[in-house]
């Protein structure tokens, strides 16, 4: 049997949220990403959950199978989960922009959530509170909401966190649910090809199949 598994751990957003002082937090709470203070170490999604969803999900529609009818994956869904804009600006993932404030602290072309977190961690008694955010929510955008096998953090992300103000007028939903998506389509197209891989991975937002866990499971 295939087994499923998924790279959605925010582990290392959840070891900086026992450690954040009450400044950091208001900068935080001021961004789209608020509720990454609340995330820990210990969310769990049952493989054979995650599995069951895979299974039932239908490419062409968007949505899972239940009981003979496609419950359509929607982009309100992803609105009413984490509280994401679902309108406006999308930015480019891929498109790296080495001139900017937050791609500075980094001199290797590829950076990896481990990398941020160690960078924070050794920046931790000379960061300034805003850079400090800054890094927090590069951290956490990627680990919770985009990470894949590798764990690298996508190039599009570092100039959209050097303005944290700024951060509300992009569709930060509609990049969340497309990356997902597309993982969804790529695992089905997987499936019905029945390789003989062991792993099937599932990258992206998880968590955000929830919404249809419970309908699936009635």
């Amino acid at each position: 049997m295939q087994v499923f598994r998924h790279y959605c751990r925010p582990n290392f957003l959840g070891s900086l949220n026992k450690t954040l002082s009450d400044e950091e937090k208001f900068i935080i709470q001021s961004t789209p990403f608020c509720w990454l203070i609340v995330l820990d170490g210990n969310l769990k999604l049952s493989r054979c959950l995650l599995r069951e969803l895979c299974t039932r999900w239908v490419e062409r529609s968007h949505g899972f199978v239940v009981s003979s009818t496609v419950v359509p994956f929607t982009l309100l869904d992803v609105c009413l989960v984490i509280g994401l804009r679902v309108v406006g600006d999308k930015f480019d993932l891929e498109n790296t922009e080495n001139n900017c404030k937050s791609r500075s602290f980094f001199k290797t072309s590829h950076v990896s959530v481990k990398m941020i977190y160690d960078e924070i961690v050794k920046r931790s008694n000379e960061c300034s509170i805003h850079d400090f955010c800054r890094l927090y929510i590069l951290l956490g955008i990627p680990e919770f909401l985009f990470l894949s096998r590798m764990g690298l953090v996508p190039g599009g992300l570092f100039k959209a966190v050097d303005d944290l103000g700024e951060l509300d007028r992009f569709n930060g939903g509609g990049l969340v649910y497309d990356f997902l998506v597309q993982s969804l389509c790529s695992t089905s197209m997987c499936m019905r090809r029945k390789t003989n891989a062991t792993y099937i991975h599932v990258r992206g937002c998880v968590y955000l199949m929830q919404v249809c866990a419970k309908m699936v499971q009635c």
